[in-house]
C-alpha cells in the first residue's frame, strides 16, 4: 500500500496569471507597439507611446535581452534612426524569405485595382473591383474591414492625406468606417 505524505496534501500550487494591460512592463508595451507598427523612427515611437527617450532606451534594452533567448523568433533592431523587430537568424531560408516577400506583394492587376478604387472613391463613382481580388486586398489592409461595397481602407486614405485619422482598433472591432470625402468635398492638402 502506497501512502501519500501529508505535506503534499497541504501544498497549494501557485497560480500564475498573466498581468493585465495596466501591469505590463515597458518592454512588453514596446514589443506590442513594434508588432503593430513595424519599422519606425525611435523619436516617433517614443512620442506615440508618450514616453521620454530614456524610457524607450531602457525598454529597448530589456526587450532586446529578452528576445535573445534561443526560443524567441524575434530580434530587436534599434539604431539612432530606426527601431523594429526582425526574425532570429537562420529561421527562414533565402527561398522562404523570397517566397514570403512575393506572397505579400501586390500583383500588377491588384495594384491597378486598388488605384482604380481610390480614383473611383474620390470621384464618388461606384465600386468596380473584381470579386476574386477583394479578399486578398482586404487581408492586406487595402480595403475597409466591413461594409457592403468595398472601399479603400481608411489607413490607406490616411497615408495618402485623404482623411484626417487612421482606423483605430476599436473602430475595427466595432466595424465602423472612417468617412471618405465625397466628390464635393476637396481632400485635405498634403504636406
Amino acid at each position: 500500500m502506497h501512502t501519500t505524505p501529508i505535506q503534499s496534501l497541504l501544498f497549494q500550487p501557485e497560480h500564475t496569471t498573466r498581468p493585465g494591460a495596466g501591469a505590463a512592463t515597458h518592454a512588453t508595451v514596446l514589443h506590442a507597439a513594434l508588432l503593430k507598427t513595424g519599422r519606425i523612427h525611435p523619436d516617433d515611437l517614443a512620442s506615440a507611446l508618450e514616453w521620454p527617450p530614456d524610457r524607450l532606451k531602457h525598454a529597448a534594452t530589456a526587450l532586446a535581452a529578452h528576445l535573445e533567448q534561443p526560443s524567441s523568433p524575434h530580434r530587436l533592431i534599434h539604431t539612432g534612426t530606426t527601431i523594429h523587430l526582425t526574425t532570429g537568424p537562420g529561421l527562414l531560408g533565402p527561398k522562404q524569405r523570397h517566397n514570403l516577400h512575393t506572397a505579400a506583394s501586390l500583383s500588377p492587376d491588384e495594384a491597378a485595382a486598388i488605384t482604380s478604387q481610390l480614383h473611383r472613391t474620390a470621384g464618388g463613382f461606384p465600386t468596380d473591383l473584381p470579386a476574386e481580388q477583394i479578399p486578398r486586398l482586404a487581408n492586406q489592409r487595402l480595403l475597409a474591414p466591413s461594409g457592403e461595397q468595398p472601399t479603400p481602407h481608411p489607413d490607406v486614405l490616411f497615408a495618402l492625406g485623404l482623411t484626417a485619422h487612421p482606423l483605430t482598433d476599436a473602430q475595427t472591432a466595432a466595424g465602423a468606417l472612417v468617412s471618405v470625402p465625397d466628390a464635393g468635398t476637396p481632400p485635405p492638402r498634403l504636406r
